[in-house]
């Protein structure tokens, strides 16, 4: 005859009360995390107060039996409280890769899922969830969706789901990113609007300087007067070894470039863009800064995207960007000097990155079969 089915992990049995003298004893058998089945007891004078006290030990030991600190009953906000921390500690990111990641954490997960417990958040609602959230904001929709499969692959490991719901999420089509680069007429246009700005008047400066050296609108407005080697003998050099981020809605100049490290280059100026921003620095504060704001503060980049956005409408140029001139000059320095050259110019760590985002796709020249073909008609 078979003995009585082990609790399950975590699982306790039925509470029994005897009174002990002037006591109560409550107690019941729990099986531990480690498999093994312990008695559970506790006294109080009355007998209500010994089974609160039991539960409360109970309760306990529930957390200790468990492999991580979540369960199924967890909700998606108390996910995400365990895998941020989680996050920080195992993955080095940047500063702006913080801000960015904790916001759509704050301002997009929880709110729309984060009262959901883990044992109802099947592949099916969280499916439905991020194809909604795509139709609105498609770029925060794919890094809430990278997060939510990272949190959810945690809760897996520590045993509160027995599997990730997010690895059976649709995946989208990807259309191939369309790059476009200002033409040449298109170019002199927006030069010639932002110069006749009346405030603002760092924006033609700015448009030169991030156009003739392929630069990301954080990298200019980091420029500062120790980067300018303009007399070194081989011509005027820029070194390019900071951007500015806003992680916290003010400006910060990050001691590195959006690539990291390695993304630190050093930038040969034409000529008279050597002049503009020698020029430049002669009137640089204490601070160093090529492009200060009026209160010699770094210069916040939506401000500038601000004015950009003002003057491209008056020119009927909406679709253009701040990053359309670094993708404009990759595309000039493509045609001259080829796909290696540019890479190495935009300071990519490959030319598959400048091959994909930032060169304009060449038409295919069929082979030629002309020797097919050598007798006309007679």
């Amino acid at each position: 005859m078979s003995g009585r089915p082990p609790l399950e992990i975590g699982t306790y049995g039925t509470i029994t009360t005897r009174k002990r003298g002037d006591s109560w004893r409550a107690s019941c058998l729990f099986r531990d995390g480690d498999g093994v089945t312990r008695g559970i007891e506790r006294n109080r004078k009355t007998k209500a107060d010994a089974e609160r006290a039991l539960k409360v030990a109970i309760r306990d030991h529930e957390t200790a039996a468990r492999v991580g600190d979540l369960t199924g009953e967890s909700t998606v906000a108390q996910l995400m409280e365990v895998f941020w921390p989680w996050k920080l500690a195992t993955t080095k990111l940047a500063a702006g890769s913080k801000a960015n990641y904790s916001d759509v954490i704050t301002r997009i997960i929880v709110p729309g899922l984060g009262s959901i417990r883990l044992r109802e958040a099947t592949t099916g609602r969280l499916d439905t969830w991020y194809l909604k959230e795509r139709e609105t904001r498609r770029a925060q929709a794919e890094l809430a969706k990278t997060l939510l499969n990272q949190a959810f692959k945690l809760a897996a490991r520590r045993d509160a789901l027995p599997y990730n719901p997010m690895s059976g999420v649709s995946v989208p089509r990807e259309d191939a990113p369309q790059v476009r680069a200002l033409t040449e007429q298109e170019l002199e246009t927006m030069r010639g609007a932002v110069k006749t700005m009346r405030q603002n008047t760092w924006l033609p400066d700015i448009v030169e300087t991030q156009y003739t050296l392929g630069l990301r609108i954080g990298e200019v407005l980091a420029l500062t007067v120790n980067d300018l080697d303009l007399s070194n003998p081989e011509g005027p050099i820029v070194h390019i070894n900071s951007t500015v981020i806003t992680p916290t809605g003010k400006p910060e100049r990050q001691p590195h470039t959006k690539d990291g490290p390695a993304g630190r280059r050093p930038v040969l100026a034409p000529d008279w863009v050597a002049d503009l921003l020698d020029r430049r620095a002669l009137t640089a504060g204490a601070n160093g800064l090529l492009f200060p704001s009026r209160n010699g503060t770094l210069l916040d980049p939506h401000n500038v995207r601000e004015s950009w956005r003002n003057v491209r409408a008056r020119v009927g140029l909406e679709w253009v960007t701040p990053h359309h001139l670094r993708k404009t000059a990759a595309a000039r320095v493509d045609a001259m000097f080829g796909e290696e050259v540019t890479s190495v110019f935009l300071g990519h760590g490959s030319p598959d990155v400048t091959r994909k985002f930032y060169i304009p796709p060449k038409p295919k020249v069929a082979p030629d079969v002309r020797a097919a073909f050598t007798q006309g008609s007679r």
